[in-house]
């Protein structure tokens, strides 16, 4: 599960973080403090948060290996998959 924080100047969107940046709400509390505090709402900014549960960024090695020394495609497709 991955996490990104957006930003926007008067309604306009400024920038993002990546998806990869947050994986954990721990994260998300700790980079939403400094956002919050370099842009104020107060100075026009929006700041919003989105759960993206579909991206997923690495698999167990060890299946991946014995996955594919086993010559199982779906047994290593499903490593991938969520």
């Amino acid at each position: 599960m991955s996490f990104e924080i957006n930003v926007a100047l008067k309604g306009k969107h400024l920038f993002a973080t990546h998806p990869r940046s947050m994986q954990s709400i721990f994260e998300v509390a700790r980079v939403y403090k400094v956002i919050r505090e370099k842009f104020p709402a107060s100075q026009g900014f929006n700041i919003s948060l989105t759960e993206n549960p579909e991206i997923f960024y690495g698999a167990d090695m060890k299946e991946v290996d014995k996955a594919i020394m086993a010559n199982d495609t779906d047994a290593l497709s499903k490593l991938f998959s969520r």
